[in-house]
């Protein structure tokens, strides 16, 4: 898989405003839409999205991520094994 390409009419995530932002899928119609996702907050939104989920204002503040809190985060816990139902 290709790497994908730095972003560079939209510097910054709308989620934790960030500058790490990539383009990671086109549209197959040239021009319709682009697919941008931030591997800080895992936001990923395409650029045909309103501005609430878009720019960093229109995300409202109870979804907006402090990039230097997520270590801080809770980890997940596991997924338990799956129950035998054949009985």
């Amino acid at each position: 898989m290709a790497e994908p390409e730095p972003l560079v009419d939209m510097p910054h995530c709308p989620r934790c405003r960030t500058a790490q932002t990539r383009i990671v899928a086109r549209s197959p119609v040239e021009g319709a839409w682009l697919m941008f996702l931030c591997p800080t907050c895992f936001y990923s939104w395409r650029s045909t999205e309103p501005a609430y989920a878009t720019t960093a204002n229109g995300i409202a503040p109870g979804f907006r991520i402090d990039p230097d809190t997520l270590s801080q985060g809770k980890v997940m816990p596991s997924i338990p094994p799956l129950r035998d139902t054949a009985a």
